[in-house]
C-alpha cells in the first residue's frame, strides 16, 4: 500500500516539477511502479532495491537547495506538499515497514 501511495504521489508530482528533470522523474516513477508490481509477486526480491531507492530519494530531497527552499517556504504549496509527503513521510513509512 505504501508503494502504491508513493507511485500516486510521484504521478501527481511529475507535472508540477521542473520540466528540465522530466526524464529523470519518469524513470524514477517507472522504477517505483515496477517495484510495486514485483512486490505483489515476490516481496523478498524487492526489499533491498526499494530500500536503496527510498534512501536515494530522501538524500536527494535533502541535498537539493531548491527542494529545501520549497519545503521551508511552502512556495509553491503543491510542490511542497508532494515533496514532504512523497519524499519523506511515505519513504520513511516504507523504511519502517521493512
Amino acid at each position: 500500500m505504501i508503494l502504491v501511495s508513493i507511485v500516486i504521489m510521484g504521478i501527481m508530482g511529475i507535472p508540477i516539477g521542473n520540466p528540465k528533470f522530466i526524464t529523470n522523474a519518469i524513470a524514477l516513477e517507472s522504477t517505483f511502479i515496477v517495484l510495486a508490481a514485483l512486490s505483489l509477486w515476490r516481496l523478498k526480491y524487492t526489499l533491498v532495491p526499494n530500500m536503496i531507492i527510498a534512501i536515494v530519494v530522501i538524500i536527494g530531497n535533502t541535498a537539493s537547495p531548491k527542494h529545501i527552499e520549497i519545503m521551508s517556504t511552502f512556495e509553491p504549496l503543491g510542490n511542497a506538499i508532494v515533496l514532504i509527503v512523497g519524499g519523506y513521510l511515505l519513504q520513511g513509512c516504507f523504511q519502517q515497514q521493512i
